[in-house]
């Protein structure tokens, strides 16, 4: 896991040069065995983003579901339909649709909420 200065999250992603079509899938489903009850995202990329000056990766838009890891386990269905548009964790309405055919890159995240899930 990578944590950043105090940025409130712990996060993985996957590592490029990958892409993956899902176009023909609903969602994602995950298995959450070892579930803790606590509160996640899983966010989708189609697009890598470019490097800025000092190496770190420049901002993009993500798609993300947030979801609760079902206490003592079990299967979370993600449909790519409840996936939001998000530039640095905040809304982008504006945003082009997620390019299904072409997913660059997923990442998994343990966030620190400021508000309750929906």
């Amino acid at each position: 896991m990578t944590a950043l200065g105090g940025a409130g999250f712990a996060s993985q992603h996957t590592v490029d040069p990958r892409t993956w079509d899902l176009s023909a899938y609903q969602g994602l489903v995950l298995d959450a065995a070892a579930a803790d009850g606590k509160r996640y995202v899983v966010a989708l990329k189609d697009d890598v983003p470019a490097r800025r000056p000092d190496g770190r990766e420049r901002s993009t838009t993500s798609w993300e579901l947030a979801f609760a890891g079902p206490r003592g386990g079990g299967t979370v269905v993600l449909p790519f339909s409840a996936f939001e548009p998000t530039y640095r964790g905040r809304p982008e309405p504006d945003a082009e649709p997620l390019d299904l055919a072409r997913v660059r890159r997923i990442s998994f995240m343990m966030r620190r909420w400021v508000a309750a899930l929906p």
